[in-house]
């Protein structure tokens, strides 16, 4: 193989873990957001505990794509994880503080205690998903760096529109993917309650969905440019916007496990769309006109063919291993949540 084409499988690959993080984690960060709906103590109890056992093997598959990036693409990584800094330290502390609140609100009995870690529990969820999305569409939109790859801009900077309309629809999405998720765990009475919900997250998902297109179509061309010239994009619009639509007639006719399958096929082409829109580029630069053609992308940023080859070599014996491995855990933990005295 050339080095270009492995490049081309590193950043697929990249792009199949953050997809598979978005999937898997998504359905315990909308839990978490929805959280401080639940009025009663036995619905949050349900609630955690419904994805609970589950995090940790999620979280895997984000320290994956990491992993993965450093390894194949380290200029990129470095770009990212220094010029994005403050957000990623920032992400790091509201996931921890999110792991840490499932794990600790049940080593208390008084309502106090409880209250304070499914406050943090929510604020951990929230920050995270907002955080991701924001980075995201950061990355999306590029950043201005000199040759050097010295970051020009300001913190304020990274705030900017479209990022954080990213970071919100990254939200809607996942607490639509949660409170589905949830729905097909539950009983009748979580059911109901959610029911009632789903069809409101569903539309402000759908309006933030439209929204974020035309903000790309109008403020970031070059993403445009980049769908139109990778067939993949093809596949993706379509199938999101299918999905996308049956997730509403799916949630009034209680087929919460279908609509959960089609939430999390949308999720998943909404990550794939956003790797066919920036391929060959990585992070384009936003200080040349030509952003998409300027910046770093897999010609002149991923490492050396040999590296690309182990790599190579890695996953094929590595991702069996992750994909059987979060597979075990979610069948060891599948049907509907009860409650028991272990509880959270």
């Amino acid at each position: 193989m050339t080095p270009e084409q492995l490049g081309t499988i590193a950043f697929v690959l990249v792009f199949l873990l953050l997809a598979g993080y978005a999937v898997l984690d998504g359905l315990g960060l909308g839990v978490g957001m929805l959280h401080p709906l639940a009025a009663a103590e036995h619905q949050r109890r349900t609630s955690i505990k419904a994805i609970a056992p589950l995090w940790m093997a999620n979280t895997v598959w984000l320290l994956a794509a990491a992993a993965a990036l450093f390894a194949a693409f380290p200029l990129v990584y470095a770009t990212v994880f220094t010029r994005l800094q403050l957000i990623l330290t920032m992400l790091l502390a509201a996931l921890i503080v999110r792991g840490v609140s499932i794990h600790l609100r049940w080593t208390g009995q008084s309502a106090a205690w409880k209250g304070l870690w499914d406050s943090l529990f929510f604020a951990g969820s929230l920050a995270s998903s907002l955080l991701l999305g924001v980075a995201l569409g950061n990355i999306l939109r590029g950043l201005p760096f000199n040759e050097r790859g010295a970051y020009l801009g300001t913190f304020l900077g990274l705030l900017n529109p479209f990022a954080l309309l990213a970071g919100v629809l990254t939200a809607l999405a996942f607490m639509v993917h949660g409170a589905l998720y949830l729905a097909a765990r539950t009983d009748q009475e979580h059911r109901h309650r959610l029911s009632r919900l789903l069809p409101l997250l569903w539309l402000l998902f759908a309006a933030a969905l439209v929204i974020a297109s035309l903000a790309a179509f109008y403020l970031e061309p070059h993403l445009i440019d980049g769908a139109v010239a990778n067939p993949p994009a093809y596949l993706f619009l379509p199938v999101i916007a299918i999905c996308a639509v049956c997730l509403l007639p799916l949630i009034r006719s209680g087929q919460f496990h279908a609509a959960l399958l089609a939430s999390s096929i949308c999720i998943a082409c909404m990550v794939g769309l956003v790797a066919a829109s920036l391929y060959p580029v990585l992070m384009p630069n936003l200080t040349t006109p030509a952003a998409g053609e300027a910046g770093l992308t897999i010609r002149n940023s991923s490492a050396s063919a040999h590296t690309l080859g182990a790599l190579l070599i890695i996953t094929l014996i590595g991702m069996p291993m992750v994909i059987a491995s979060t597979a075990v855990v979610y069948w060891a933990f599948a049907g509907q949540v009860e409650l028991d005295e272990e509880s959270h």
